[in-house]
Formats: structure tokens, sequence, C-alpha cells
């Protein structure tokens, strides 16, 4: 039976590996994404376009700068999904990175999203009505900052792990093996502790970018480098919880 810190291990080990086929697959596709969205809006020029928004009527809407912002978040969305199915790839199936960047899997990447919208419209359909419950129930403890803080804390350590459990499907469509969320689910059966503990060390890394987000240029250059670890751990672990229970691997 796996454990959380085996998972973990098993996880940064991957990452450090080779860290500079790493590199190659995480952060070329990042960088991509970057210099096609600054390419988008100034195209539209959007620097003028908003000094002369300032002081307009809060409706005000200009479509340039609305169609720009759509074309961003597609790219980043593409690019973002590339690297993923790349790092799964590599990680499960020794598929090795180009030279400089991954190689591109149009129909694995395809198939990536529409498994990355299906678990979002799941999120939207239960966690509107559970986060509508949960805020009846705990309308009495909101005059105590500590009882809403463990709350809170305990709540996303909670969703991370139904998500985590589901996201199985994720991993089986870069690999073109598809895998139902139920089938996902059963997999994962007899892991919450472990998934729980995943989940645990997912918040220490984000409340400690917080912290570092907060501070200078060295402290903002720790928080990017935080960031990239945090990104690139979350798709190892996917990665290692697909090959242990799915694929039947040990946590060497």
């Amino acid at each position: 039976m796996e454990d959380g810190f085996a998972i973990l291990r098993h996880a940064i080990r991957m990452i450090f590996h080779d860290i500079w086929a790493t590199l190659r697959i995480t952060v070329g596709p990042v960088l991509l994404a970057v210099v096609a969205m600054v390419g988008i809006f100034m195209t539209v020029g959007a620097p003028g376009r908003m000094r002369h928004t300032i002081g307009l009527r809060p409706d005000y809407s200009d479509p340039a700068m609305t169609l720009a912002l759509l074309l961003g978040v597609v790219v980043a969305m593409v690019c973002i999904t590339w690297m993923s199915v790349a790092w799964h790839r590599y990680a499960l199936l020794s598929e090795p990175p180009g030279p400089v960047l991954p190689r591109w899997r149009g129909a694995e990447v395809w198939s990536y999203i529409l498994a990355a919208l299906k678990l979002a419209a799941l999120a939207l359909v239960l966690l509107i009505p559970a986060m509508f419950a949960l805020g009846v129930l705990i309308a009495p403890f909101t005059r105590w900052d500590g009882a809403m803080m463990i709350i809170g804390t305990l709540l996303q350590i909670a969703l991370t792990v139904f998500f985590l459990r589901l996201s199985l499907i994720l991993p089986a469509a870069a690999l073109g093996k598809p895998l139902s969320l139920g089938a996902s689910w059963s997999a994962t059966r007899g892991m919450l502790g472990a998934i729980a503990t995943v989940a645990a060390a997912f918040l220490l890394m984000q409340l400690l970018n917080q912290g570092l987000a907060r501070g200078g240029l060295l402290s903002g250059l720790l928080a990017l480098a935080l960031s990239w670890f945090s990104v690139t751990l979350s798709l190892s672990v996917l990665t290692t919880l697909y090959g242990a229970r799915i694929e039947g691997r040990a946590l060497t």
C-alpha cells in the first residue's frame, strides 16, 4: 500500500532524474505561451486601449481586448496541456522530449483538454450546491477566525483529495487510453490518507508561495521557482498515481 510520503518522494525523484529533460518539457511551452500572449495583446494595442478606457463607465467593453483575452486563455490552455501530455508520456512511456521543446501530440492534447473540461464541469455541478450547504453549516462559527481557518484548511485538503482521486483520467488521456471517472475513483480506493498527505503538502507549498510573493525581487524569483516546482510536482504526482494504481508499478 502506497503512503503519501512515498508518492511525493517518487514524484520528486522523477523531476530531478533528468533535470534537463524536465526543463525542456515544462519551461518551453510556458515561455511560448507568455510570448504568444504578449504578442496578442500588443497586436491589439492593449497598453493604449487600457489607458483609453480609464475613467469610462464600469460597463464599458472593448471587443478587441475581449477577443485578445479569450485568445490568450486558449493559447495558455493549449500550451499547458501540451506540457502536461509530454510529461505524462515522458514519465510513463519514456518518450523523450525534442532538443528544445516537447513533442507535439495533437490528438492527445485534445483528449486531455476534454478530460480537463469534464473535471471542470463536475466541479461546477457539485461544488456550487456543496459550498452553499457548507455555508449554512459553518454560519455559527463565522465569528471565530481560528475556527474558520481550520475549516477552510480542511475543506481545501478535502477538495484536493476529491479531485486527485478523479484526475487519473488526465494521464490516461495523455497516453491515448481513455479512463472513466468511476474507474479513476475505484483505482484510488483505500488511498485517502496517502492522498490527503499529498494534498497537505500542496497546501503548504501554496502558503509558502504566497508569503514569498509579498517580498522583494529575490523573494519573487523564489516564488516563481516554487510555482514551477509545484506545477511540475502536481503532474508528477498524477503520473505516479496512474503508474501505481492503473499500471501496477512499484514506487521504487
